[in-house]
């Protein structure tokens, strides 16, 4: 799960329709119990390639990995030279994604920005 600060988490969380949840923190397991209605006994209950989806506003569902996963994981896991042809052709080429930068707080900065905006 994406470390957020508290109120964008809450609000990330609440605007998506299909959530999933999977092996994580109990920091983790709290922050999107109540929005899966799923208990944290139901979360600590999870085994390896277990996991939860919770589409809008139906009951959230467990999935389980097939056996052919499981025997053959290292099949199924991106390689380092492919994750980067993905990234570049998928984040970065397809125009969907862009980088962002860092926020530039400093007071003179944002003078700047309000007179320009005026």
């Amino acid at each position: 799960m994406l470390l957020l600060p508290g109120r964008i988490q809450t609000v990330l969380l609440s605007n998506t329709s299909v959530k999933l949840a999977a092996s994580a923190s109990l920091a983790s397991y709290k922050a999107i119990a109540s929005d899966m209605e799923i208990t944290l006994q139901g979360f600590k209950s999870l085994k390896k390639y277990e996991f939860f989806m919770k589409l809008d506003d139906l009951k959230p569902q467990r999935f389980f990995s097939s056996a052919e996963l499981i025997k053959n994981s290292s099949y199924y896991f991106v390689l380092p030279n492919q994750r980067k042809y993905l990234e570049r052709e998928y984040l970065h080429k397809s125009g969907l994604y862009r980088i962002i930068q860092p926020l530039d707080t400093t007071s003179s900065k944002i003078e700047k920005i309000q007179e320009s905006a005026r």
